[in-house]
């Protein structure tokens, strides 16, 4: 096992004490999208919020997917943290409209 392995297992809260995953699924259409570097600076920033799963960007469709622990983390804390990283497409065109969220896996 590797030494960061074994360094991110020795950070995780014990599973006996963790409570069970309240997973939700969000879709998100990003505005002011205009260059490369916004998809991977939003799915990096997205994916640092505590309780985020899974994000990923579509470039051509301008959608952003999220999987979160709604039990960890609400829609408006990613939002702030996309927002954080993306202050100029955000201040031109501030949403983001949420397309969807299911709870549970995505389908």
């Amino acid at each position: 096992m590797s030494a960061v392995v074994t360094e991110i297992r020795s950070r995780r809260p014990d599973a006996t004490t963790q409570q069970p995953v309240q997973r939700e699924h969000v879709e998100l259409r990003m505005g002011g999208m205009t260059c490369a570097h916004c998809p991977p600076a939003i799915e990096k920033a997205a994916a640092a919020v505590p309780g985020v799963i899974s994000a990923s960007v579509n470039p051509s469709t301008k959608i952003a997917r999220i999987d979160y622990d709604s039990a960890r983390t609400k829609i408006a804390d990613i939002l702030q943290a996309i927002r954080s990283v993306c202050v100029s497409a955000w201040n031109k065109h501030p949403v983001i409209g949420v397309i969807g969220v299911q709870s549970g896996p995505p389908h």
